[in-house]
């Protein structure tokens, strides 16, 4: 359960929930980013208000997933969980080449949003990721694969999986939320998701160090972390 707000205002008890709550959480075995990507000094952030740090990827994710995409030069992204569609706009921005496919439940309009609708090659999905599948199972594989959606247990654990199964064999699939759960909340299912995958797959899943990112590619990260 969470803390209970009463007890939040005496820091070593926050301390000790956060230490006792949190043990034996984060299991993958780290990557330095540098060992995945090139480092850009011209990648392009979208920006318009609100800034709020809690409504977007901190910016070392961000800059990790958009490095990412420049250095491997994708054609075909696949963004799950569009949200503001910050992200999805980033995404386009610094491959427009690509085609960017990006899910979500909910339509939330945004600068972003309205920015992004009018660019070529995007494709904004209304509807669940999950129940997706008969159509991206038909679809060509996607280069890129960046999940940020739901971070239930289940939710996480049913999107890896079909992620999985469309990204290409030379594609990488990114996760967002690989961290420590807040006194606040128990939500952050993503490590033990991810656990869950390698045990029933054996597929080698990364924490990239200095984010909340986790990693995947079938054919090259396993080179890039010897």
């Amino acid at each position: 359960m969470p803390i209970p707000d009463s007890l939040k205002r005496f820091p070593i008890i926050e301390a000790t929930y956060n230490v006792l709550c949190n043990f034996g959480r984060l299991n993958l075995p780290a990557i330095p980013p540098e060992k995945v990507v090139s480092l850009y000094e011209d990648i392009v952030i979208p920006m318009a208000p609100p800034l709020s740090a809690d409504l977007d990827a901190p910016s070392a994710d961000f800059f990790f997933l958009l490095s990412l995409a420049r250095t491997m030069k994708p054609r075909r992204i696949l963004e799950i969980g569009t949200f503001r569609a910050r992200t999805t706009c980033a995404l386009k921005l610094n491959c427009p080449d690509a085609t960017v496919v990006s899910y979500d439940i909910a339509e939330i309009e945004s600068p972003y949003r309205s920015r992004v609708q009018k660019l070529p090659g995007v494709d904004l999905r209304l509807g669940s990721f999950a129940d997706a599948g008969r159509v991206l199972f038909a679809e060509e594989k996607y280069d890129l694969i960046f999940v940020d959606c739901s971070h239930t247990f289940d939710d996480a654990l049913a999107d890896s999986r079909i992620a999985l199964q469309i990204v290409s064999p030379s594609g990488f699939i990114v996760w967002h939320d690989y961290r420590r759960n807040i006194p606040v909340t128990h939500r952050i299912r993503v490590p033990e998701a991810l656990d869950r995958i390698v045990a029933e797959t054996g597929r080698a899943v990364y924490h990239v160090t200095g984010t909340t990112c986790a990693i995947h590619s079938p054919t090259s990260i396993a080179q890039a972390a010897k």
